[in-house]
């Protein structure tokens, strides 16, 4: 009955959205059809087919991850499909380029208002924070009382705090794939100055740009913190700001083809990256083909959305975008506990017949965590950060009114006598 009365408001909302979302779609392109893409509008919560590619690119990363761990010796010991699938790990390339474009389109027009600055964080906070320290506690906790579990870094105190809240790390987080939204606070950390300090802030951007371009040529193997800030990785994220940027001024030509040279990009990537063996090149290389691949992706999308292509498949697109976030999350914890399960049929089942089976077992788990913990915990958090917004402005208030009383001393009526009480005798 629990699990009903989390899932069936979600319906309801979800349902809702859908209906919006066609009447948004018809109103924005009046019913004609496009090849090109106009000026993005920064107020449409979703785009169907960034929605779906996002769900696509959280599966991608799940199948990397079950094929490295059952490629572990403490387990199988062999790696399915002869090692092709670990390219796949490519859909934290498009993440990183798909969040510089959403926050730029979504939050250009509050650079330079920094009365804006707290919206910005609160949204970026309750996108982020609440469902990964709902993963990350239990984890920390279980690592706790048995040390056996994770490796040795992840059950230090420092990196416990680090990985809380999602500081810069030089180790392992508690949580593996974490590692990732360090580098997405971080950036948000970057735009927000953006929204504090105006929009010579691009100015910033394109230093760090160079910096990073700089920095990899004349020193790849930078030490911490420097291989941090200055990782070629984070120019996925000012890809996305620039495609966000074209888009608002420019459109896409031939965006089914811009498409398809997307698609093609990623899949060169994947047939020939596994042939490079060197860590610091396997990450240049994916950086330049697959976050180039994102860009392409990103802008096609976009174009083929406005021609009417998911018009029919919108309400699923959104969606399955919807649970990629928890898919992310949820599926190293899914993996570690279900391929324990999976070895006992390492005698009766291929090694790719048991990946293929772990890879729908963690996206399920993903599904499941987004309707049953996602939502319900992210809906619990805003309504506390409103409660706690309400009381410190009525704190605020009271604390204002009374400097302004001891400033300006009390008002006339108060230093008067009260006035006489009931009948003077005569």
């Amino acid at each position: 009955m629990d699990a009903w009365a989390v899932s069936l408001p979600a319906v309801r909302r979800f349902v809702g959205r859908s209906i919006g979302g066609y009447h948004s779609f018809w109103k924005a392109t009046g019913c004609r059809m496009r090849m090109t893409v106009n000026a993005l509008d920064p107020h449409r919560r979703r785009y169907a087919g960034i929605e779906a590619a996002r769900a696509v690119a959280a599966i991608a990363v799940v199948i990397s991850h079950v094929a490295l761990i059952t490629a572990e010796p403490r387990y199988f010991g062999v790696m399915p499909f002869n090692g092709v699938l670990k390219p796949l790990a490519a859909g934290v390339d498009f993440f990183f380029v798909l969040s510089g474009f959403i926050i730029t389109t979504v939050h250009w027009n509050d650079i330079g208002y920094p009365d804006r600055l707290g919206r910005y964080a609160r949204r970026r906070f309750l996108r982020i924070f609440p469902l990964f320290w709902t993963v990350l506690v239990p984890l920390i906790v279980i690592y706790q009382i048995r040390p056996s579990f994770g490796i040795p870094s992840q059950h230090a105190l420092s990196n416990v705090i680090l990985s809380f809240f999602l500081l810069p790390n030089p180790d392992m987080p508690v949580l593996g794939v974490a590692w990732t939204l360090t580098y997405e606070v971080f950036f948000y950390l970057m735009f927000g100055l953006g929204i504090a300090f105006g929009r010579n802030w691009i100015k910033v951007l394109v230093a760090w740009g160079v910096a990073i371009i700089t920095a990899n040529l004349a020193c790849p193997d930078m030490g911490f913190p420097f291989s941090f800030f200055l990782n070629v990785r984070n120019l996925e994220f000012l890809t996305g700001v620039a495609c966000a940027l074209y888009l608002r001024a420019h459109t896409t030509p031939w965006p089914a083809a811009v498409l398809a040279a997307g698609i093609a990009a990623f899949a060169a990537g994947v047939a020939f990256v596994p042939d490079i063996t060197d860590p610091q090149q396997v990450q240049e290389v994916f950086t330049l083909v697959f976050g180039s691949a994102s860009a392409l992706t990103l802008l096609g999308l976009i174009g083929v959305e406005r021609a009417g292509w998911f018009k029919l498949c919108e309400p699923a697109f959104i969606a399955a975008g919807a649970c990629s976030y928890a898919i992310y999350l949820a599926h190293p914890v899914a993996d570690s506990i279900f391929v324990r399960a999976a070895m006992w049929f390492s005698h009766r089942l291929s090694i790719e017949t048991i990946a293929i089976g772990l890879s729908v077992v963690c996206v399920g788990c993903g599904v499941a965590t987004h309707y049953l913990l996602e939502q319900p915990v992210t809906s619990f958090a805003k309504h506390a950060l409103d409660h706690i917004a309400a009381f410190a402005g009525r704190r605020s208030r009271a604390i204002a009114k009374r400097r302004k009383v001891q400033k300006e001393g009390p008002s006339d009526w108060a230093t008067q006598e009260p006035p006489a009480t009931g009948y003077l005798k005569p």
